[in-house]
C-alpha cells in the first residue's frame, strides 16, 4: 500500500508498506504543515509553489506504482518493500542515464538546487524566475501533449517550436491548475529571459556530469530575441511630491503608492524594497541610513534617508507586507490613474499612443531616482554606490535626458554674430 505522508518537519514522503515490512521514499518536498492538506494528501494553493510540489510528488508515486505493477505482472504477487525501493532505485539510475530522460525530472532536480541555493544566501525572491520556467515548460507538455528530453535542448526546430509556444496566447483547460497568467503571450524580454534560464540549466547539466551534449543552440535561438529598448518614464520631483501628498481611500493603492515612493527617494529595486527590514538602517550623526546587500547584484548600498522616507518606513515598521510584482504594478496604475496628473499621451514600447500612467512601473522609482541625481550634477561614482551598479555603462541606461539642461549646457558654444 503506498500512501503519502507528512513529516513532523514538513518534509513529504510516500511510505510503501506491506504485511512484512515498510520502506519510505523522499519527495525531497518540504512544505509547511498548515499548508498541506491531510484529507486530499497534497499541497495547498497557499503555498506560492504548490504546483510543481504536486507534480514532483505524484512523479514519485506513480513511477513507485508502475514498478510494483511491473513486479506484480512479471512474478505474480507483490514486492517487499525493501525489494521496492530497491527497484526504484535502480529505476531512477536508468532513467538518468537513458538519452531519452526527460527534461522536467532534470529541471526540477536542478530548480530545487537552485532553490536551496538562494535560500542560504537570503535571496528566495529570485527563485521565482525559475519556478515559472519550470511552469511553463509543464504547460507545454500538458498542450501539446508530449513530453520534453534533453535532446530537444540541442535540436533548433524544437527550440524554435518553444519560443513560438511563449510568444502565443494560450487556452488552458478549466480542469488543469496553472496560474492564469501563462495563458498570455509573453514579450521579448520574458522570453528572453526563460531562455537564460535554459541556458544556466544546460550549464547545470554539463558541470554535473548528466549529460556532454552540444547545448549551442539555446544560446543561438536566445540572441535571435531582441528585446526592444524601452526608454521608460521617469517621474519628476513636482510629479512625485503631488503623488505623496495625494490620500487614497483603498489600503492597496496607498500602501503601493508608498512603496513606489521608497523606490524614487532610495533607487531601490523592487526584490530590495519588498524585503526591506529594520536591521538594514543604521543611525548616524541623527541621519538614518539604508545599509543594504542588494538582491540581484549582492552589491551594498548606502543611501541617506528623507524625511518622508523615513516617515514612510516608519508607518510600516520599516517592513513592507509582501506582494507580488504583477500586482503592484496592477495597484501602481490604478492609483497613478485615480491622481490624474499622469494623462498625457506618450508612445509605448510598442508605438502605441497611450496615458502616460499606463507604462509607468515599480521600476520608473530607481530610474527616476537616477535621472534626477544626474540632472542635479550629483556624480556618477556617488551615484553607483547609492545604486550598486558596477559598470557605468548599465547606469546610464537608466537615465532619461531632460533636454532643457542640455539646451543650457549646448548654449555656451553660442556665439554672437
Amino acid at each position: 500500500m503506498l500512501t503519502t505522508k507528512i513529516h513532523h518537519k514538513g518534509k513529504i514522503y510516500i511510505q510503501y508498506k506491506t504485511k512484512s515490512d515498510k520502506r519510505i521514499l523522499s519527495t525531497n518536498i518540504s512544505v509547511d504543515q498548515n499548508y498541506w492538506s491531510k484529507v486530499k494528501r497534497e499541497v495547498l494553493p497557499s503555498d506560492s509553489d504548490y504546483l510543481n510540489k504536486n507534480n514532483t510528488i505524484i512523479q514519485v508515486q506513480n513511477t513507485w506504482e508502475k514498478i510494483i505493477l511491473n513486479y506484480i505482472n512479471e512474478f505474480g504477487f507483490k514486492p517487499t518493500a525493501t525489494v521496492a525501493k530497491t527497484l526504484f532505485t535502480n529505476r531512477i539510475t536508468e532513467i538518468r542515464t537513458n538519452e531519452k530522460a526527460t527534461l522536467i525530472e532534470y529541471f526540477t532536480e536542478f530548480s530545487n538546487e537552485k532553490k536551496s541555493e538562494f535560500i542560504l544566501n537570503d535571496k528566495e525572491n529570485s527563485h521565482k524566475d525559475y519556478k515559472s520556467t519550470l511552469t511553463i515548460l509543464r504547460l507545454y507538455e500538458e498542450l501539446n501533449n508530449k513530453k520534453i528530453y534533453i535532446l530537444d535542448l540541442t535540436d533548433k526546430t524544437w527550440l524554435l517550436e518553444f519560443e513560438k509556444f511563449l510568444k502565443k496566447k494560450k487556452k488552458i483547460p478549466k480542469d488543469k491548475s496553472f496560474p492564469k497568467r501563462m495563458q498570455d503571450g509573453q514579450k521579448e524580454k520574458t522570453r528572453k529571459k526563460r531562455f537564460a534560464i535554459l541556458i544556466t540549466f544546460a550549464d547545470w547539466l554539463i558541470e554535473n556530469k548528466k549529460f556532454n551534449y552540444d547545448f549551442s543552440n539555446i544560446k543561438k535561438r536566445s540572441k535571435k530575441i531582441k528585446v526592444p529598448k524601452n526608454i521608460g518614464e521617469v517621474i519628476t520631483v513636482d510629479e512625485l511630491n503631488k503623488i505623496i501628498d495625494y490620500k487614497f481611500d483603498k489600503y492597496n493603492h496607498q500602501r503601493v503608492i508608498d512603496m513606489f515612493v521608497i523606490s524614487n527617494h532610495l533607487g531601490l529595486r523592487f526584490g530590495d524594497v519588498t524585503s526591506l527590514n529594520k536591521s538594514d538602517f543604521i543611525e548616524k550623526d541623527n541621519t538614518l541610513f539604508l545599509v543594504k546587500q542588494t538582491e540581484k547584484t549582492d552589491e551594498k548600498v548606502t543611501v541617506p534617508l528623507t524625511n518622508v522616507s523615513r516617515e514612510i518606513l516608519k508607518k510600516y515598521d520599516f517592513s513592507f507586507p509582501k506582494i507580488s510584482n504583477q500586482k503592484t504594478n496592477k495597484y501602481l496604475h490604478e492609483a497613478l490613474e485615480i491622481i490624474g496628473i499622469f494623462n498625457d499621451e506618450v508612445i509605448d514600447i510598442n508605438g502605441d499612443k497611450v496615458p502616460k500612467w499606463k507604462v509607468i512601473t515599480f521600476h520608473s522609482g530607481r530610474r527616476s531616482f537616477i535621472t534626477t541625481l544626474v540632472n542635479d550634477n550629483i556624480s556618477i561614482n556617488a551615484i553607483m554606490k547609492f545604486t550598486g551598479h558596477k559598470k557605468i555603462s548599465t547606469l546610464q541606461g537608466y537615465i532619461n535626458p531632460n533636454f532643457d539642461i542640455i539646451k543650457e549646457h549646448i548654449a555656451i558654444f553660442e556665439t554672437k554674430n
